[in-house]
């Protein structure tokens, strides 16, 4: 196998950094979970539950993997571009200046 370029290095740095931040958000986990009940019957015992609240935090956990990767991808392709802080920088003021004029 052919060694890591800097950008794809980077790139997952970045996944690591954006999955750690976002499973480690109590806000997140308890949102998911207080999607249950509707899942979750009187008549059922806790093992149903407790599999879907696996369940419902392993598959968002494999979908913030995957944001997060295309993210930090994204992020390691854009950042090789020269003038990238420039174009960004002209397309906020772009987006300000329309607000304030459409306002």
């Amino acid at each position: 196998m052919g060694r890591k370029t800097g950008g794809q290095a980077a790139g997952w740095h970045v996944t690591v950094k954006i999955f750690l931040v976002t499973i480690t958000n109590p806000k997140g986990v308890l949102f998911l979970v207080s999607l249950l009940p509707p899942f979750v019957s009187a008549e059922t015992g806790p093992w149903q539950a407790l599999i879907l609240v696996v369940t419902f935090n392993g598959l968002s956990a494999l979908n913030i993997l995957f944001w997060g990767y295309l993210s930090g991808s994204a992020l390691a392709r854009f950042a090789a571009w020269p003038h990238v802080g420039k174009v960004s920088a002209l397309i906020l003021v772009i987006a300000v200046a329309l607000t304030w004029l459409l306002d």
